[in-house]
C-alpha cells in the first residue's frame, strides 16, 4: 500500500490491527481508542466518496442509539463535545458494532487515500436546491415533533453546547444540570439525542447522493 502520510498510516492500521485483535487481550486497547479513532476518521471524511459517507453516518447513529439506550447523558456527551467516554466505548458496544466501526474507519482511510491518488469514482451531487427542500422538509416536521429549539439545535449550523467542566448541557430554552431541575435538564438530553438520531435516520433513507449532501450538513 502506498504511504498515506505518517498519522494517517499510524491510525489505519491501527484500525486493521483491531480487527484482528478483536476478542483477544489486546482489543481493550482498541475500544478505548475508539473516540480518538472516530475524531481521526471524521476529520478525514470530507476527502471520502458518497457510499463511504453513507457507511460512516450509518455507524455514527447506531453508536448514538446505543448510547441513547444506555445512558443519553453519553449520548448527548457526544453531540456536545465529540468526545466519548473510555467506559462508553469499553462497555456499551457489541462485538458487531465495534467491528462495523473499524471496518468503517479503514473505508474511509482508504477512500480518502484513494482522492488523493486521483482515483475517486466519480460521485454526481445532488442538485443543491433539492438538497435546501428535503431538508426543509425534515426540519418542519421535526418542529412539529420536538418544539422549535431542539429542532434548531439539531439543524444546520447549530453547535451541541457543553459545560465549561465538559459536562453536558441541554440547547437553549431547555433546562440545563446547574439549573437545580436535572430531572428536566436529563429530559432534555434525552429527546435531543432522540430527535438526532431520527433526524440522520430520515436522512439515510434518502438516494445516495442526497443522503451524502444531507450527511455532509449535518456531520461535519
Amino acid at each position: 500500500m502506498v504511504r498515506f502520510g505518517a498519522a494517517v498510516e499510524i491510525c489505519y492500521h491501527i484500525a486493521a490491527a483491531c480487527m484482528i485483535a478483536s476478542g483477544r487481550p489486546g482489543s481493550q486497547v482498541c475500544l478505548h481508542a475508539r473516540p480518538s479513532l472516530a475524531r481521526l476518521g471524521t476529520e478525514k471524511l470530507q476527502f471520502a466518496d458518497q457510499k463511504t459517507h453513507i457507511e460512516w453516518a450509518r455507524v455514527n447513529v447506531e453508536t448514538l442509539r446505543i448510547l441513547q439506550a444506555h445512558d443519553p447523558k453519553q449520548c448527548y456527551r457526544l453531540l456536545a463535545t465529540g468526545e466519548l467516554s473510555r467506559q462508553a466505548a469499553a462497555n456499551y458496544f457489541s462485538a458487531e458494532n465495534t467491528k462495523a466501526f473499524q471496518q468503517a474507519l479503514i473505508d474511509v482511510y482508504e477512500s480518502a487515500h484513494r482522492y488523493w491518488k486521483g482515483q475517486h469514482p466519480g460521485d454526481k451531487p445532488a442538485a443543491l436546491r433539492d438538497v435546501q427542500i428535503e431538508y426543509s422538509g425534515i426540519h418542519s416536521a421535526f418542529v412539529e415533533k420536538y418544539g422549535a429549539h431542539i429542532a434548531r439545535q439539531i439543524a444546520k449550523g447549530e453547535a451541541f453546547p457543553a459545560l465549561p467542566n465538559g459536562a453536558p448541557r441541554p440547547a437553549a430554552g431547555g433546562a440545563s444540570p446547574e439549573s437545580g431541575d436535572a430531572g428536566d435538564a436529563a429530559s432534555t438530553m434525552a429527546l435531543t439525542c432522540e430527535a438526532r438520531i431520527a433526524q440522520l435516520d430520515a436522512v439515510l433513507e434518502r438516494p445516495q447522493p442526497m443522503a451524502s449532501a444531507m450527511r455532509d450538513t449535518l456531520l461535519r
